[in-house]
């Protein structure tokens, strides 16, 4: 009597099915991974808002600004002058670097003191920067401007800017630019050097990105703080003289002014109450600021947002 054919081959096919079953979700699997490592990359290289500030993002600004940008239709909602503005707001993600005492100078520029700030180790330190939003690292904020694949922006003879947004690499729909403090001086001193640094950004900046510039908050020293609100006004001459190409927001006013200069409670302080650090207010501090200034911040998100849209 033959043998049953069918008893004969089942086995080998259940093995078959098996082993086809394995090799798809090992496929399936190897997909995933990768789709997940692509978009982790990708996020960020395609976050819609990117901020690039000084120290004060380091300090008491960054978790201030990181809870404003995280919900941008609720945090404008009373500020937009158009219905259809908070629809502009919604869905757009966010990446802040701040970089110790940075200035515009230090994006625009190839060489010099400015460019070293930022392209440099800090001595002391061994780190140079902080990092929130889609490049934030999950252990800390601190990072080093020039290592990781999320921060080379130092490869002479570009300036810093142009690699930032070369091709393949960043590409935000709008680019912030919140600094202040680091050549205040100069800025003051010159109408001359605040036009070199903006014609330079403005330059290296790609006609579909937005632009806004914003003056960082006023610090303890009511010296300082004078200066800074001349170097303020010569940046935002320089900046009218490319006409809407960018919205400027004064961080420097009478009420920021007086909310924040000369407040000791706002700085960090020895045993004795004496200011130890005048240069970063607090969290708190940062948080007056920002009521202070959210309705223009809003107006000038929305426009820009308005204008890409107009322009598409």
């Amino acid at each position: 009597m033959l043998p049953d054919q069918s008893r004969i081959q089942r086995p080998s096919f259940w093995r078959n099915r098996k082993t086809l079953a394995l090799l798809v979700v090992a496929t399936i699997t190897i997909a995933a991974v990768l789709l997940a490592l692509h978009l982790r990359r990708s996020s960020y290289l395609t976050t819609e808002i990117l901020v690039l500030g000084d120290s004060q993002l380091s300090f008491g600004a960054g978790p201030v600004l990181s809870t404003f940008f995280a919900d941008l239709p609720n945090a404008c909602r009373a500020d937009v002058a158009r219905p259809n503005d908070l629809t502009l707001l919604e869905g757009k993600r966010f990446a802040m670097i701040g970089t110790r005492s940075t200035s515009l100078q230090s994006w625009v520029q190839s060489d010099g003191r400015a460019w070293e700030l930022l392209c440099h180790k800090d001595k002391r330190w061994g780190v140079n920067a902080s990092a929130w939003g889609t490049v934030k690292p999950a252990e800390r904020r601190y990072i080093q401007v020039g290592e990781g694949d999320k921060f080379q922006f130092c490869q002479q003879p570009k300036p810093p800017l142009a690699n930032l947004l070369s091709d393949g690499y960043y590409q935000p729909q709008l680019l912030m630019v919140f600094v202040g403090g680091n050549g205040a001086r100069r800025l003051a001193r010159s109408q001359q050097a605040a036009n070199a640094d903006v014609t330079r950004f403005v330059a290296r900046l790609p006609a579909h990105i937005g632009c806004i510039f914003m003056m960082t908050a006023p610090i303890y020293s009511e010296s300082h703080n004078t200066t800074r609100v001349v170097a303020q006004a010569n940046l935002r001459a320089a900046f009218a003289t490319h006409g809407r190409r960018c919205a400027f927001v004064d961080g420097h006013t009478s009420a920021t002014r007086a909310a924040i200069e000369g407040q000791p409670q706002f700085f960090k302080r020895d045993n004795e109450g004496n200011v130890t650090d005048p240069y970063h207010a607090d969290a708190q501090a940062a948080a007056r600021f920002l009521a202070l200034r959210r309705p223009a911040l809003c107006r000038a998100l929305a426009s820009q947002f308005r204008r890409r849209a107009a322009a598409q």
